[in-house]
């Protein structure tokens, strides 16, 4: 192929990665991990940052530290803090041209930065702000570097291959990919060379077939890329393919006019405290008096008083794409413990609560019962154990 060719064909992969990566990039609210990072990790100064990460992080340092500065140059909300994971993943493409080409020539190059940049897991995981999203593109370009080609080009196919047909956000959608590189993988070892034979067997067919297998794997690679395009876009249109939207549970919630008690799943403590008025908390223990109780919970949980005290009736159920919302309210404040909170399921395995209320009554809240942060809970069980 000719160079202005291939440059052409290269720019517009990365223009297209860009978009898709970008444009969506804060349509969905954070999620649990994420939250831990923006909330926790990265708000105080640089030495407390190390402190959290030393104290409750089990991953390397070098992403806190580049989230740290990026944030203070773009926020800490979803689309600012994200983009910097976004970013590197969108190298990710150029880089895997540059392997692509090492291992076997331009096509290739070409087909494996095509891959990346419609790659659906890719995608996904280059909108979370966490540390092991980030390290598409460096761990490629440190294998480029300190690998032989052959190792370099097998090994990332390989693995990239494997990650999209044993872990997509859903498993249905692997189903073409998957039928689409047994299907190149086929063609190879029933027409091609030893080589391309070779290749086939360890699960190449895309990535080394489109050089000598020519139409056919070319071919596959279109079919593939388009789909899992189609399926980028249909992401951003589906929120039953989505995050779950902690940003618009608080919204539905509105602000607090007296103490409530908000139980949901486990993981969604930190996401419903980061997008609820400074002050919310933790509850692990303990009795607090609250006016309202609102259940978080799947959209096919069974809404239900279980153990509410008489005070407290129904005031209404609001169901979302993947989640239902059942609030319960009463004329004066009474006083509740744990157990009878944990008798309201939400679907989940495993249920926290949140206490919140209104400006006025935060310096109260959590008198009475056992709060704290979440990872102070952690650290202290850690601790302890």
């Amino acid at each position: 192929m000719e160079r202005r060719a291939i440059v052409a064909s290269l720019a517009g992969l990365v223009a297209a990665a860009t978009a898709i990566r970008f444009v969506p990039l804060g349509v969905q609210s954070f999620h649990h991990d994420e939250v831990i990072t923006v909330m926790r990790v990265i708000p105080g100064s640089f030495g407390q940052m190390l402190h959290e990460v030393k104290a409750s992080e089990s991953n390397p340092p070098l992403y806190y530290v580049l989230a740290w500065g990026w944030a203070r140059a773009f926020g800490r909300a979803e689309w600012g803090i994200r983009s910097l994971s976004t970013l590197v993943g969108t190298l990710t493409v150029p880089v895997g041209y540059a392997i692509g080409r090492q291992l076997s020539g331009r096509r290739v190059g070409l087909v494996l930065a095509a891959l990346l940049a419609f790659d659906p897991m890719l995608t996904w995981y280059s909108q979370e702000t966490a540390p092991m999203r980030s390290w598409s593109s460096p761990c490629a370009t440190a294998g480029r570097r300190s690998c032989r080609p052959s190792q370099t080009g097998v090994s990332f196919l390989v693995g990239e291959t494997g990650h999209v047909i044993a872990e997509p956000p859903r498993t249905h959608y692997a189903i073409l990919p998957a039928v689409g590189v047994g299907g190149a993988a086929l063609v190879l070892l029933l027409l091609g060379t030893r080589r391309e034979k070779r290749g086939g067997s360890i699960g190449l067919g895309v990535g080394l077939g489109a050089v000598r297998a020519r139409f056919a794997g070319v071919l596959v690679t279109v079919v593939i890329c388009a789909y899992w395009l189609a399926f980028d876009v249909y992401v951003t249109q589906t929120p039953n393919l989505q995050r779950p939207d902690w940003r618009g549970v608080v919204s539905a919630l509105g602000p607090a006019r007296a103490p409530r008690a908000i139980v949901s799943w486990r993981l969604a403590g930190d996401p419903l405290r980061w997008y609820l008025d400074d002050g919310a908390l933790r509850w692990y223990g303990g009795a607090e008096r609250v006016r309202e109780v609102d259940l978080v919970g799947k959209r096919s949980v069974a809404v239900h008083r279980a153990n509410l005290p008489p005070e407290f009736h129904p005031a209404g159920v609001v169901r979302m794409d993947r989640l239902t919302i059942a609030r319960y309210i009463s004329s004066r404040p009474v006083l509740l413990r744990m157990p009878e909170l944990d008798a309201l399921k939400t679907g989940y395995g495993a249920d926290t609560i949140v206490l919140d209320g209104p400006p006025a009554a935060r310096l109260t809240l959590g008198a009475n019962a056992r709060t704290a942060p979440s990872h102070e809970v952690a650290v202290e069980r850690a601790e302890a154990g």
